[in-house]
């Protein structure tokens, strides 16, 4: 039976390190796929969402949104969200971290895949994800 795989969406400007802002601020967001058995570069795809019009704008998440659903993104990683992580969350899961490598981080979230489906299964009630990192 094959491995249920997750994909993922890094928000990154030089594709080795998160992106030191918000989420929705980086130039790129790198799509891995990680299961129990791999994990995967997939794809760098560039953020065309547009600049916002003001502090949480409903539009960017919008965007984002719908920029991430085309790659079948299941869970953003970010060190920051801004105030639109409560429209995010109602597609995603959404996971804050501390640690910007993007691939260690990704090698650490392969371990930790049942929290994803956890937090992936309770739909519009997800609560953001926290991975140990240590």
């Amino acid at each position: 039976m094959e491995p249920v795989t997750w994909v993922f969406a890094f928000p990154t400007n030089d594709g080795k390190h998160l992106v030191n802002d918000h989420f929705g601020e980086a130039d790129y967001f790198d799509i891995y796929q990680i299961n129990k058995e791999k994990v995967r570069f997939f794809k760098r795809i560039q953020n065309k969402s547009p600049e916002e019009q003001g502090h949480g704008d409903p539009n960017k998440a919008k965007n984002i949104g719908a920029i991430l659903k085309k790659e079948n993104v299941h869970v953003m990683v970010s060190l920051k969200y801004g105030a639109n992580i409560f429209r995010m969350l109602n597609q995603f899961s959404c996971a804050k971290v501390h640690d910007n490598d993007i691939v260690l981080l990704a090698m650490k979230i392969q371990e930790q895949l049942d929290l994803v489906e956890k937090n992936w299964n309770m739909g519009e009630n997800r609560k953001m994800l926290q991975f140990v990192e240590g």
